[in-house]
């Protein structure tokens, strides 16, 4: 079973912070060591990040490691933090680009986040 993060901000969330946190720690041309897969996006009232571990130490050293440049860059917390353990993860593999192209929200959602 695969362990997941979810976070959501239930406020406006600095997607230009976000994507500089990433920038700065790496986090953008590959994803960090351990973790299988990461969703980002803008819901209708803010955002949420989906992110699925290989184990949860690898979680844990990731938020440990980018704790610091999370502050500096005053990226607000969550509203809500909640671990889920998958009992099925399936994904694709895709050739795109170097960095994720960020579309905007739906005005009208179909599910609990919208998937960049």
């Amino acid at each position: 079973m695969a362990p997941c993060t979810v976070l959501d901000w239930d406020h406006e969330f600095p997607f230009d912070r976000y994507d500089e946190l990433n920038d700065r720690a790496g986090d953008h041309k590959q994803l960090p060591e351990g973790c299988l897969a990461r969703v980002v996006g803008g819901v209708e009232s803010g955002a949420q990040i989906i992110e699925v571990w290989e184990f949860n130490e690898h979680a844990k050293r990731f938020s440990e490691r980018n704790t610091p440049l999370i502050d500096e860059l005053r990226i607000p917390p969550p509203s809500r933090v909640s671990a889920v353990e998958a009992t099925i993860f399936q994904a694709r593999h895709t050739n795109q680009s170097d960095r994720p192209t960020r579309r905007p929200p739906p005005t009208i959602g179909i599910g609990p986040l919208s998937l960049i």
